[in-house]
């Protein structure tokens, strides 16, 4: 019926994400434990800062290796290292920092840094999912819908898009509202779909204006008054998502 949308979300930090940071990695090194703090003296300067992170991340702080890796990804204060950032994102992501999980799987997803790797990335989207991190679950939902690391699997393709929907994005919206028009993977119900849609387009998502009325040239009267009473219920406004 449509095409289906599909964006690897980076989750793009600022430039110098560490200039606002800095101030806490004092913090992070306290956590990580006194024989950490015995190598490095009392931060006064970003460099200092810059330093902790290091210090931290070597004692094994999970937050601190995924901002390591960030400086790698981003060649922050040091030239880019896409295999060094994709090692940092693992460490953090095996101490079950959520957006370390996610950058891991997304580095894995393109072979970047890392051989590329669908079956491993899905597993970590998973894990990066189940902890929060809603386009983990649309990236999952995706490999899972056009059978990328092995054969389709349309009705995991909707639970994954499901919990990315429900969190807002619009993208995952939309391709839940293709399945629910297509009836796969869920039972074809084009007052899911329309809904769907509907919140799609809420959540800023072009394109969708031909959906809608195909599915709504499809629908009986009752089914349109039921369809608009759920999408306002369900996303009443844009969420800029």
């Amino acid at each position: 019926m449509s095409v289906r949308a599909y964006s690897l979300s980076a989750l793009a930090a600022p430039p110098h994400p560490f200039r606002a940071l800095a101030p806490i990695a004092a913090g992070l090194l306290l956590a990580s434990g006194a024989a950490a703090q015995d190598r490095v003296q009392t931060p006064t300067t970003y460099g200092d800062a810059m330093r902790w992170y290091g210090e931290a991340a070597e004692a094994g702080s999970p937050r601190a290796q995924f901002l390591h890796g960030l400086k790698y990804q981003h060649g922050i204060d040091r030239d880019a290292d896409p295999a060094k950032a994709a090692a940092w994102f693992r460490r953090a992501a095996e101490g079950e920092y959520a957006l370390a999980q996610f950058r891991l799987a997304v580095a894995l997803h393109e072979g970047r840094g890392v051989d590329r790797d669908i079956g491993e990335a899905a597993s970590w989207y998973a894990r990066a999912a189940e902890n929060g991190i809603p386009e983990a679950a649309f990236n999952l939902g995706y490999i899972l819908d056009n059978g990328l690391a092995g054969s389709a699997d349309a009705a995991g393709a909707a639970k994954w898009y499901r919990i990315a929907a429900t969190a807002g994005l619009a993208s995952a919206r939309f391709n839940l509202g293709v399945l629910y028009a297509e009836g796969r993977g869920v039972e074809r119900d084009p007052v899911e779909a329309w809904i769907w849609f509907r919140c799609a387009a809420a959540a800023g998502r072009v394109g969708t204006e031909g959906e809608l009325r195909r599915v709504e040239d499809a629908m009986d009267a009752d089914q349109r008054a039921s369809a608009r009473e759920g999408a306002a219920s369900r996303c009443p406004a844009p969420d800029n998502r």
